[in-house]
């Protein structure tokens, strides 16, 4: 009985409007730079909060769900919180969620950060190395580019800002990259 089944199946016309589907989408909200800043902090207060050994989900929906009111997308959630807690050291206890959840990150975002906190603690490195006599050979091996633009990268960070950047050894550094 197939007229029962057209008055009960919607058809194309009916369900959208005549060119509907030829407009423009209204572009989607954006949030504000305050808005970031809030859900940033909102994100930095999670991260430090954040003591288990292995972390394997997120846990801050409620963050997600006011970036989401505000037109944020929940990639950049997950990228910040990510970033956040790479900044602290607390790199080896994300690894696992990292991998899982690569395909929900802003990677431009991610790999810009991540590349800032590297240089921050590569250069912490060297400094360290440069000081100690018996390191100084090894120092004197790197590329002297490399070097300087690693310095340059961590010299943006005024002291108050490197503050927030976890000391970490270099084996975990490395493990990062």
């Amino acid at each position: 009985d197939t007229k029962s089944l057209e008055a009960i199946i919607p058809s194309f016309f009916d369900l959208f409007l005549l060119g509907s589907l030829s407009l423009e989408m209204p572009p989607m909200p954006q949030g504000t730079d305050q808005q970031r800043t809030m859900i940033d902090e909102a994100i930095l207060v999670q991260a430090t909060k954040a003591s288990n050994s292995i972390i394997d989900r997120f846990d801050f929906e409620d963050i997600e769900w006011v970036a989401k009111a505000w037109g944020l997308d929940s990639k950049y959630v997950h990228t910040r919180y990510f970033v956040e807690m790479i900044r602290l050291g607390k790199d080896s206890s994300i690894d696992d969620l990292l991998g899982s959840c690569i395909n929900s990150l802003d990677k431009e975002l991610f790999v810009n950060e991540v590349r800032e906190i590297l240089c921050v603690r590569l250069d912490a490195t060297i400094a360290s190395l440069k000081k100690s006599r018996n390191y100084r050979i090894v120092v004197s091996l790197l590329d002297a580019d490399t070097s300087r633009y690693v310095h340059d990268i961590a010299a943006k960070f005024t002291p108050s800002k490197s503050e927030n950047y976890a000391p970490v050894s270099l084996f975990t550094t490395h493990s990062l990259v």
